[in-house]
């Protein structure tokens, strides 16, 4: 199931504005086909990730964690998962 994130953002400021706009400095986005990352836990392997930015590159179990090695060019502080969910399906 794939989620959407929707961002409200309000200003009395603009009231009176026939026009508005909005500068990002950055953005992430992804095809929704391949929204999807499966993890197999017990081999502790990436099973199926995005294809055009695979940037987990390892994945590894501790206790009840699972700890994600990235591969990124600059820093990443972005939130990058939705909701988790089991092989069933279930959150």
């Amino acid at each position: 199931m794939i989620e959407e994130k929707i961002v409200y953002l309000q200003s009395n400021y603009f009231n009176e504005s026939n026009e508005l706009y909005i500068a990002l400095n950055k953005i992430q986005a992804i095809d929704k086909d391949e929204a999807e990352l499966v993890v197999d836990i017990e081999k502790e392997r990436i099973i199926k990730q995005p294809k055009r930015n695979q940037i987990i590159s390892k994945v590894n179990v501790s206790g009840n964690e699972l700890i994600f090695t990235m591969r990124t060019k600059e820093e990443f502080s972005y939130f990058m998962f939705g909701t988790p969910r089991d092989s069933d399906g279930k959150e």
